[in-house]
């Protein structure tokens, strides 16, 4: 091991050693300037990059085709992008609506209005008497969120219509995640 001089630098060394740190100076500033750095807000970000299934693993295994979806509209919670983090979760909807639609036995259509209105014929021949108070419940939930996440929201974002701001997008989040989660308790695709 070679022991270590504790000497002044000559004007060489330190000719060298300034030239060095301005070549890595250089190239940091280079690299830094190719890149782009977002920060997130510190009770959205966990939505990035969630260690667990944002639905839950319910939903996740219920509905797997809404779960790109999902994990979208939860990066775009986190960035803040309030109107894409919506779309996103209208999109995921698509899945749980089609499994309500084959379980009512009802055609899905590109239409949401067409189906639901398939579907809201179908639930309301589900009685307590015969199908069971939890059914009737359940049946009569699940048609009352689809309905109302359609006209206050889906509508709106998939048409262009509406931008949003975070407490609309939260709302719509919790209130999706929610529908998602009574659909998964008794339907998969």
């Amino acid at each position: 091991m070679k022991a270590t001089v504790n000497r002044p630098l000559s004007a060489h060394e330190l000719q060298r050693l300034a030239s060095y740190g301005e070549r890595v100076s250089t190239v940091f500033a280079t690299e830094a300037c190719s890149l782009a750095l977002m920060t997130l807000a510190p009770g959205h970000a966990a939505y990035a990059a969630p260690d667990r299934p944002l639905f839950g693993d319910q939903v996740e295994e219920a509905f797997p085709t809404a779960s790109a979806e999902i994990a979208d509209a939860g990066r775009c919670r986190a960035a803040g992008l309030w109107t894409a983090c919506v779309t996103h979760l209208m999109r995921a909807l698509e899945p749980g609506l089609d499994a309500l639609a084959a379980w009512a036995g009802a055609t899905p259509e590109p239409n949401w209005n067409a189906t639901l209105n398939q579907i809201e014929s179908r639930l309301r021949e589900i009685r307590k008497g015969v199908d069971g108070d939890e059914a009737e419940r359940w049946a009569s939930e699940a048609a009352l969120q689809l309905r109302a996440v359609k006209n206050a929201w889906r509508n709106h974002a998939m048409h262009g219509r509406v931008r949003y701001g975070e407490d609309d997008a939260v709302r719509v989040f919790d209130s999706t995640k929610y529908l998602m989660q009574t659909l998964a308790g008794r339907l998969t695709e």
